[in-house]
């Protein structure tokens, strides 16, 4: 691979993860909703719902011309913060995080330019212990590289003793 810039920063989402979220809305306990210009938008329970997402968050083929344009030989991508179900209940949550995680790595190795994209997991932050066994699973079974999680849960700092099994567990087993 040639040298050059990586970005560590972008997010993207499965356009696979939206047909399965499409299909069976009660498993994640989240619905989708298309705009009038088409673009779809995450209803998460008791919330409004998500902005649009963007078209460019749908298509890695797409940002491969976009990355040879601006001479970045890599992107690592994580899922779009608006998106990242810390709201749902713990076991729901486990269920988005999965369903996630596996459209991703799925996508990853179809896209007709490997080696382009890593992936960085995510994981349900709302149960620490849930959140370190899909952190586990990501890396070891998925081959994710990298997690991206938000810096507060629901009005809760990550050092909250409730998250604290997802530090310990990240920290023993030398996961990103």
């Amino acid at each position: 691979m040639p040298m050059g810039p990586i970005v560590v920063h972008a997010h993207y989402i499965p356009p696979g993860f939206l047909e399965a979220v499409g299909r069976e809305p009660a498993r994640y306990g989240v619905g989708l909703e298309r705009a009038s210009d088409g673009r779809m938008r995450f209803l998460f329970p008791g919330q409004d719902g998500t902005r649009p997402i963007p078209p460019g968050l749908l298509d890695l083929e797409q940002r491969v011309k976009a990355l040879d344009a601006a001479g970045i030989r890599h992107q690592v991508v994580a899922t779009w913060m608006d998106a990242v179900g810390y709201a749902l209940p713990a076991e729901q949550g486990a269920r988005w995080s999965r369903g996630y995680n596996e459209s991703l790595a799925e996508a990853l190795r179809a896209t007709a330019a490997p080696g382009r994209f890593s992936g960085a997991a995510t994981v349900p932050l709302q149960d620490g212990a849930r959140a370190a066994a899909e952190l586990v699973h990501a890396v070891q079974a998925l081959g994710l590289g990298a997690v991206q999680v938000g810096t507060n849960v629901l009005g809760r700092n990550l050092d909250e003793a409730g998250l604290d099994p997802f530090g310990k567990r990240r920290r023993r087993c030398g996961c990103p």
